[in-house]
């Protein structure tokens, strides 16, 4: 496991995109962004100074953005530049079948099978009353992961519970240090990658911790007090990070977040203002 890895820190890539997306074209931290992401491919033979030459901006103000993104130095940062090659690898598996749209959608009948069952023979009303209970409730994920789960934050609070998601890219994790026995933590991480990378730090967290993932390494039980699996049909146990996506890590969340509002919906209704 890559130990340079943290709570901000996980994936260059996404940490890139963040940025692109989010932040003014006049910004300098767009403008680097911009520049790492359409030269990634010769990233690792860049020196500081050539950067700072073709990007028009100061050395100090490019070690601001590595660090910006979670990095300790430019060199860091470019010994980061294989992630973006292995996520690219992974989306061209993917993909790459003859009949794509048959297999989506026998991937997908099948996939919504598996998790119906195990959604019925989980203990998920635990799950859904540590919600409704805790005081603060923090959703913990990869950005790249994090849709499916803004959507789940949104469903709730019209459910009248406000939660709060931190993602890879936040700017900030210090909240969690401030999380009791009193909150509860919701890590989510389909494939563990991001799970395994963060679960020092999150171990380290004195408040109550639930995960949801296909992971089944015996690493991540020790860490959390609830472990949520939604897959019966599709379970490795994998100790490292890698680069994985298939039906689950692209659907599978989202599918399983519908499942879990619709039961807190449907158990707490009655506390619903209309």
């Amino acid at each position: 496991m890559n130990t340079e890895h943290s709570i901000v820190r996980f994936n260059l890539l996404t940490s890139l995109l963040s940025i692109l997306n989010h932040e003014n074209e006049n910004n300098t931290s767009f403008l680097l962004a911009k520049y790492f992401l359409e030269n990634f491919h010769r990233l690792s033979k860049l020196s500081i100074y050539k950067v700072s030459q073709e990007c028009y901006v100061s050395r100090s103000s490019i070690q601001r953005f590595v660090k910006q993104i979670g990095y300790d130095s430019f060199k860091s940062l470019k010994n980061s530049v294989n992630e973006i090659y292995q996520h690219q690898e992974s989306f061209i598996s993917y993909t790459d079948y003859a009949d794509f749209q048959n297999y989506m959608q026998l991937s997908l009948n099948e996939m919504i099978v598996d998790i119906n069952h195990i959604f019925r023979d989980s203990k998920i009303s635990q799950l859904i009353h540590d919600i409704h209970d805790a005081r603060k409730v923090i959703l913990l994920t990869a950005e790249d992961s994090s849709s499916s789960i803004l959507t789940y934050q949104q469903g709730m609070l019209a459910c009248g519970k406000l939660i709060r998601v931190i993602t890879s890219a936040s700017s900030s994790h210090t909240i969690l240090e401030q999380l009791t026995d009193e909150d509860l933590l919701i890590v989510c991480s389909a494939t563990g990658n991001y799970a395994l990378a963060i679960n020092q730090e999150i171990s380290q967290l004195s408040t109550r911790k639930a995960l949801i993932t296909l992971n089944r390494t015996s690493i991540l039980e020790d860490t959390y007090q609830k472990i949520y699996y939604f897959s019966t049909k599709y379970t490795f146990t994998n100790r490292k990070i890698s680069s994985l996506r298939n039906i689950y890590t692209s659907y599978g969340m989202t599918y399983f977040f519908d499942l879990l509002y619709h039961e807190y919906f449907k158990t707490y209704t009655s506390e619903i203002a209309k």
